[in-house]
């Protein structure tokens, strides 16, 4: 139930980023000799052949098996056609080392660069980075089924989404922005606070925009924020949330290689720290759905439209989909949208020609910060296209959400993909390809607008959807536009910005499901009006 609630947010589903492990591994999913035989499961679109080896004293056994199954895989494997790195197309190692590492986004853009528009980054995972692939992998296809992410779970996803999808509609948003105001408000309110008490005014705003995108998520789903803004201080189980995030790239492992994965999973019952740290993990969320549950108010988050169908209605949720629903609105809903924030204050800072043009637009449209709202902000062309382009430059789901070819196999972007492939758009290699954007590396959010420069016409915009296409596209999109641009124009409305010296280096991060993001040291000055 929890793999398919993930589906509903970017970052719980770029959390199975190049594969999902219930599809079998290829034998040649292992490295080195010694660690590829780890792995003995089923493989993908057409598994090395002959018999993984059992158990074996001779080393030498191992070493002439592993060398089998590459020479398998990078000539006679379906997959061997398409162009990549040969050692990523003999192993799977390659892939998970690199995810391990950290490298994993860099150096699939890099791939694309050399290789094309398609890349073999695994025996059995190909990676593109077009419009088309993102209409043929995750569109909706006259006379043809999607791509599967977990099929069997596709009724419970579709009725639960159609249950939630009221939470995130036009009308729900409007009914929620008071809330979502407060919260922005309290925010500014918190940043002068802290400017008078330090002579240099300098504020680490990672922490800051993780503390309001907490409280707001927090409140909408359980009916009371986390108080991370007012304590300045991150709550327990948000700190346990990106404990578990970094803690993925091991699991990884044990996906790919079933003795590690049992190992970890007997791990993770027989030390008691793990487990009383798993069992805290999922007691807060449903201790407070069912407080809120509990709770008669007229407060419009997102319980009351899900109480709109009770349990027994066959389109409602039970309670242990509630809760489970929470959580992953949780994790999804704040740290993609506090990592956007963090990018886009970034490249403002570090782009002084586009602040400047923000700050003319915002402060000649608004007389007060009491006039930034949901139906105002809709005025404001240039900061639509600073959003717009810094989601591209810094897509918080950067990498690949998996779909699966079915046993026939399935034409993508004009190739024919053998069944049963692991198959994705890599986002960050298609927003930085000079295929499809202009100078691709530069932060220009002119390239966004209408009237904008003739050099960035032919940018190929149906090969930018941070948010996804299709039936799995994230739901709280219209949410977390609101939130960034909210947020945005009342701190640009309130304060001159600079970025301090210790993160002009910020950008350059390693992702381990999400971008690892350090400090972001920013000084504030608040403006005279």
């Amino acid at each position: 139930m929890r793999d398919m609630i993930a589906a509903q947010s970017p970052i719980a589903m770029s959390c199975l980023e190049t594969g999902c492990s219930k599809f079998g591994v290829t034998p040649g999913g292992g490295g080195a000799a010694g660690i590829i035989i780890i792995c003995s499961g089923v493989g993908g679109a057409g598994a090395a052949v002959g018999p993984a080896p059992g158990r074996a004293d001779d080393a030498m056994t191992y070493i002439v098996y592993s060398a089998c199954v590459a020479i398998y895989n990078v000539t006679f494997h379906p997959l061997a056609k398409f162009p990549g790195p040969k050692i990523r197309g003999a192993f799977k190692f390659p892939m998970l080392w690199s995810l391990f590492k950290g490298s994993s986004v860099r150096e699939t853009k890099a791939f694309h660069d050399t290789y094309g528009r398609v890349v073999r980054i695994a025996p059995d995972h190909l990676s593109f980075n077009t419009a088309r692939a993102f209409k043929d992998i995750y569109g909706t296809r006259p006379g043809k089924k999607q791509l599967p992410k977990d099929d069997e779970c596709d009724a419970d996803h579709a009725r639960i989404r159609k249950t939630i999808s009221y939470a995130f509609s036009d009308t729900a948003l409007r009914e929620q922005e008071q809330l979502l105001t407060a919260h922005t408000t309290h925010l500014v309110q918190k940043l002068k606070e802290l400017i008078k008490g330090v002579d240099d005014g300098r504020v680490n705003m990672m922490d800051y925009y993780n503390f309001l995108t907490f409280d707001v998520i927090g409140d909408l789903c359980l009916g009371e924020p986390f108080g991370a803004i007012a304590s300045g201080e991150y709550h327990e189980w948000i700190v346990q949330i990106f404990q578990g995030l970094k803690f993925w790239r091991i699991l990884r492992f044990g996906n790919a290689y079933p003795i590690l994965g049992y190992f970890f999973k007997f791990v993770m019952t027989v030390v008691p720290s793990i487990e009383e740290m798993r069992d805290s993990f999922f007691k807060l969320p449903r201790v407070k759905v069912e407080k809120r549950l509990a709770t008669e108010t007229n407060r419009k988050d997102f319980v009351s439209y899900i109480l709109r169908y009770n349990e027994d209605d066959e389109r409602g949720m039970n309670r242990e989909e509630v809760v489970d629903t929470a959580s992953i609105l949780i994790v999804g809903g704040s740290e993609t949208t506090a990592t956007i924030l963090c990018g886009l204050t970034y490249y403002l800072l570090v782009t002084p020609r586009v602040m400047q043009k923000l700050q003319d637009e915002i402060r000649s449209t608004f007389s007060s910060e009491a006039d930034i709202h949901l139906r105002t902000l809709t005025r404001l062309p240039y900061l639509d296209a600073v959003v717009e382009e810094a989601l591209r430059m810094y897509p918080p789901a950067s990498s690949i959400f998996p779909r699966r070819t079915p046993s026939e196999g399935d034409e993508i972007d004009g190739y024919y993909v053998p069944g049963n492939t692991s198959v994705g758009v890599h986002q960050f290699a298609t927003y930085r390809s000079e295929k499809n954007f202009t100078h691709p590396d530069e932060f220009i959010p002119e390239r966004w607008l209408k009237d904008g420069p003739e050099e960035y016409r032919n940018d190929d915009r149906a090969a930018f959807q941070p948010f996804h296409l299709g039936p799995r596209g994230c739901i709280g999109k219209n949410l977390a536009y609101f939130e960034i641009k909210s947020t945005i124009a009342r701190l640009v409305w309130n304060f001159e910005m600079q970025l301090c010296k210790e993160s002009k280096s910020w950008i350059n991060q390693n992702v381990f499901l999400v971008w690892e993001k350090g400090p972001l040291w920013v000084q504030f000055r608040e403006r005279k009006i």
